[in-house]
């Protein structure tokens, strides 16, 4: 066995040009749709066209008078005009709405350019208005209910409850000011909380965020509070604090290991409750910080913290309780970054006594200064990511990734209830609905996302019938992708998923059996002061499925020291196995199908990528590409590998971290696309994607597609499983070759890697050089009984192939 092989420094296309001009949309009878949205106006109290003069309101009216709008389109809605009539842009989503901070003056101001639109013959003095009409389909009001976390609806109020306040996020506004604006919302929503303690002293702010992606304040608040809070403009919404799923592990008896344990190889960073002592862990944890730090205080640690560190560590325990699974591997290094507790008012369960992003933001620093590259957070919330905008954790996580180069792994979530639907005669259908997408921080587009699946279906009561029942269908209470991503199609995740048990339903009692069934669950360690003294556990839930994905990166990161997060990533993806199904398209009530994603790329598993060999070779390149560009690298295919019958396979896997806001209708500040293709020369394949359009000048994706200069066709562009639309918003790409049709003449096999840079994201990369970094794995394969040397083929073609180029 030996090293991968490396590719060599790839050649630029050179900046892609404009491409032309987009599609003109379908005409609009501007009249008819002035009098509709006038209509709508008026509905919602404000000033019909005509009706108000913007000059003539009081500043304090506008002061107590603040709203946010929502404006809906049939077609992106740009938020930057809205600027020029005062308005406040808050944020943008997919389907296509603006969130629009607005003072009666500007209202009245956007009756006044209404009226315009509808009584004017010519449009042109003002043409990007007009165009922005065009595209308003609706106008509605943010309110309470938008505001409204369900998970409040838990807390009782009979005295003070603690809940997060999150302000609207203030990176529409221009960078100069977006600091100031964040810090006065805050303290808006902070005098808030000042007058109401006022009445009553037990109200107060316990902690506050003045960041404009992440502003937040956490309060102690009664119930008359939280009707203000709610009511208040500046609020995106309030919930609850953060806490997790955490299940009471069932102990199996386990006996203590009789040999020294010697952790080793890359360490792994667990982000969660403390890691308590275990036999199986002693020497195991290597680093302890809590967040937050000096002055915290932390209740009684909960389980959770070991039994996800346990796996992170072994990655598979069932050797601890089935001596034919083999034998127990030695552990990687677990360090550990405490930010949770058990909760006092649920023992079962985990919380964290902090600021959730603050507390991560501070862990993940500290674990990069420790020299963690990998890291694994199993805390998640408790519904789907359903909210207008991405959290200010999942934007922390983000933001984090790429700035330490770190591999951070969480979970997807877990879902706890069902209704209307029924755990087993409903399943697999509820999975595909809305409830059950992904909760946040499983949405963090840098982030390798985790789902579980079921990897055992007989029940240890023969009364009890096994929910998933078929080995490797989704776990029952694992939440399904796709995410928010850069189009409405979304980010296609969970990447990976993998063992989280499977749960059975018991017919006599009509209910759900143990959740923690032995013989349906995965294997953990426990904590100390567990019945009996046994020192396992059985536990459930995609926690402890993120952190053997966790162990799978750490073992790469072993083989291969001097790779960075991105190649990491690339070879993560390399090494997955497709699940059976990997997706699902049940019938849902109406009907109609959905298609929901239990793991785009499947089970990870390092052994298959940590060498290269007779009969597959792994290249791999780690650097970074001008803005906007693309770049192609050259493909030492050998001619041994074109024999005809060698039943041949080819993989890419692409990388790369790039910069995210959360109030952006993309979120994701950059894309990138990778192809293979053959029998082109360099100066050919420069000629076609120096050319193509730029992405940013046609957000309509029918209008880029007209405007795409013709690409490479099938055989000579390679036939991959899953393309643009897919993967369009991932930042981990995997595609594999379906159809190559081989041929001893193919020459120059080249992979082209192309990437697309939004203009208000240009400003997040470094100023000197403004590069997007990024890693490449390709894998060749032929079957194993092959009569060739595959390694030893390409290794002498890229060696000529260097030497050619240098």
């Amino acid at each position: 066995m030996a090293d991968h092989l490396t590719l060599g420094v790839p050649r630029s296309t050179g900046s892609r040009r404009g491409g032309g001009n987009p599609t003109p949309a379908p005409p609009v009878n501007r009249s008819e749709h002035a009098t509709t949205l006038a209509g709508i106006l008026e509905g919602l109290g404000f000033p019909y066209p005509g009706q108000a003069d913007p000059t003539d309101t009081p500043a304090q009216e506008e002061d107590e008078s603040l709203l946010v709008l929502v404006f809906e389109g049939d077609r992106p809605i740009t938020p930057a005009p809205f600027a020029g009539l005062k308005m406040t842009p808050l944020g943008e989503t997919t389907e296509n709405e603006v969130y629009i901070l607005s003072s009666p003056e500007a209202r009245a101001r956007f009756a006044e350019k209404l009226g315009w639109y509808g009584n004017a013959t010519d449009w042109s003095d003002d043409a990007t208005w007009a165009k922005q009409l065009d595209a308003i389909s609706g106008i509605r009001l943010y309110d309470r209910r938008d505001r409204h976390d369900p998970r409040l609806d838990d807390l009782e109020f009979t005295g003070v409850e603690l809940i997060d306040v999150m302000i609207w996020p203030s990176s529409l506004i221009h960078s100069r000011r977006r600091a100031n604006v964040s810090k006065r919302w805050v303290d808006d929503v902070a005098g808030v909380v000042d007058a109401g303690a006022l009445r009553n002293p037990s109200i107060r702010v316990v902690a506050r965020d003045d960041r404009p992606d992440v502003a937040m304040v956490r309060v102690a608040a009664d119930r008359d509070l939280l009707e203000e809070l709610l009511a208040h403009p500046l609020v995106e919404r309030v919930r609850p604090p953060l806490r997790p799923s955490v299940s009471i592990a069932d102990l199996i008896a386990v006996q203590p290991p009789t040999t020294p344990i010697v952790p080793a190889g890359a360490a792994i960073g667990v982000i969660d409750d403390d890691v308590l002592d275990n036999p199986y862990l002693k020497n195991v944890v290597v680093g302890r910080a809590s967040f937050p730090g000096a002055g915290a205080t932390f209740g009684p640690p909960s389980g959770h913290g070991t039994q996800v560190a346990a796996i992170a560590a072994y990655g598979d325990l069932t050797p601890l309780v089935d001596p034919a699974a083999g034998a127990l591997s030695n552990p990687q290094p677990i360090v550990s970054a405490r930010v949770m507790d058990q909760d006092p008012h649920d023992p079962g369960r985990a919380r964290m006594p902090g600021t959730p992003h603050l507390q991560f933001e501070a862990a993940i620093k500290w674990l990069h200064q420790e020299g963690v590259k990998v890291a694994v957070c199993s805390i998640n919330e408790d519904g789907p990511d359903s909210r207008a905008l991405p959290s200010e954790l999942t934007t922390i996580i983000d933001q984090l990734a790429r700035d330490t180069g770190m591999v951070i792994i969480v979970s997807s979530g877990n879902r706890t209830s069902v209704d209307p639907h029924h755990w087993q005669t409903d399943y697999p259908t509820y999975l595909s609905t809305p409830q059950s997408r992904i909760a946040e921080p499983g949405n963090a587009v840098n982030a390798i996302t985790v789902g579980g699946f079921a990897r055992h279906t007989t029940p240890s009561n023969p009364a009890h019938v096994a929910i998933a029942h078929t080995t490797e269908w989704p776990s029952p209470f694992t939440r399904l992708g796709p995410s928010r991503g850069r189009d409405r199609a979304g980010t296609a995740k969970p990447e990976f998923a993998a063992h989280g048990g499977n749960w059975a339903w018991d017919h006599q009692f009509h209910q759900l059996g143990p959740t923690k069934d032995a013989a349906l669950a995965v294997v953990s360690l426990a904590p100390p002061g567990s019945p009996g003294g046994r020192i396992a556990a059985a536990v459930t839930g995609t926690s402890f499925s993120a952190p053997y994905v966790a162990h799978q990166v750490a073992r790469i990161a072993t083989r291969y020291p001097d790779a960075g997060g991105n190649l990491l990533r690339a070879l993560t993806a390399l090494s997955s196995r497709k699940l059976q199904p990997d997706q699902f398209q049940p019938d849902d009530a109406h009907g109609t199908t959905s298609t929901s994603i239990v793991a785009v790329y499947g089970e990870p598993d390092a052994a298959r990528i940590l060498e290269s060999g007779t009969h597959r070779v792994v290249f791999t390149y780690e650097g970074a590409m001008e803005l906007n560009d693309s770049e192609i690298h050259s493909l030492p295919i050998p001619e041994e590998f074109l024999q005809i019958g060698l039943e041949q396979r080819i993989a890419v896997a692409l990388a790369f971290t790039p910069p995210v806001r959360r109030s952006r209708r993309a979120y994701v500040g950059a894309s990138m696309e990778v192809d293979i293709i053959k029998n082109h020369t360099f100066d050919q394949l420069k000629e076609i994607y120096k050319h193509q359009p730029d992405a940013r000048n046609f957000p309509d994706p029918v209008e880029l597609a007209a405007a795409k200069r013709p690409l490479p066709k099938s055989p000579q562009r390679f036939a991959m499983d899953r393309g643009t639309a897919t993967l369009g918003s991932n930042t981990l790409i995997l595609r594999r070759g379906t159809s190559a049709s081989w041929s001893p003449d193919d020459t120059n096999f080249q992979v082209v890697v192309t990437q697309a840079t939004d203009q208000w994201a240009k400003a997040d990369y470094d100023v000197k050089r403004r590069v997007q970094p990024y890693a490449l794995a390709v894998e060749i394969a032929v079957r194993e009984t092959a009569q060739i040397d595959l390694y030893a083929a390409a290794r002498s073609r890229s060696r000529v192939r260097l030497r050619q180029e240098g």
